[in-house]
């Protein structure tokens, strides 16, 4: 993938940092937010419980988008593969080439339909789940000074998650994709993913410590 990255990286040097932008939580935002009902149903007695339960749930979602992220981001990485050989020589004897490796080589190879069609529906079951059980959770009192910018942090990554999703509907429909368009859209997701698991870590060691 670090490869990939260097192949955007002049392309996403003119584009607003998007990632950077979830950063900022005081200011408004205009991207794109999901409606869904929220994941988390029923009442729980202890509030703090309920944000434990949302981080558990938040962490299975946030790692299930990871995979995708990273299946997809492979998909569009893929080049033709060549195996490397070379004869050698024995004494008078010369033993026939052997495989003993292999590069890839070329141009990116076109994504499949049907992984495409696969990843973008995980993807749609996947965002609007994660941002219904950030949005869902109810912050107890003791804990809210230091709960409340975690929060914040968290829904506007989710926020910036969606909107790139949202971008990538309309570049993933077919028949024909455009690799470095659909990456633009994936890494972006990929490292507001990491930045949302350090918060749910965080998130996790605050709503379980005793006051």
């Amino acid at each position: 993938m670090t490869k990939f990255r260097i192949l955007l990286a002049f392309l996403l040097l003119a584009q607003p940092n998007l990632a950077a932008d979830a950063k900022d939580v005081s200011g408004s935002s205009s991207q794109t937010t999901v409606s869904s009902k929220p994941a988390l149903s029923g009442q729980v007695s202890s509030s703090v419980l309920t944000v434990s339960t949302a981080l558990h749930a938040i962490h299975q979602s946030t790692n299930e988008l990871h995979r995708v992220t990273t299946d997809m981001i492979n998909e569009i990485e893929r080049q033709q593969y060549v195996t490397v050989a070379e004869p050698d020589v024995i004494g008078p004897i010369v033993v026939p080439a052997m495989p003993i490796g292999g590069i890839n080589v070329g141009p990116l190879l076109p994504p499949r339909a049907k992984w495409v069609n696969l990843y973008m529906w995980q993807f749609s079951q996947i965002v609007p789940m994660l941002a219904a059980e950030i949005g869902a959770t109810q912050i107890p009192a003791d804990k809210k000074a230091l709960l409340a910018p975690k929060w914040k942090q968290m829904k506007a990554l989710s926020n910036d998650i969606t909107a790139h999703y949202q971008n990538l509907i309309p570049i993933t429909k077919g028949p024909d994709y455009v690799n470095l368009d659909i990456g633009k859209q994936l890494l972006p997701i990929y490292d507001d993913l990491k930045k949302l698991k350090e918060l749910q870590k965080e998130a996790w060691r605050i709503a379980n410590q005793k006051s």
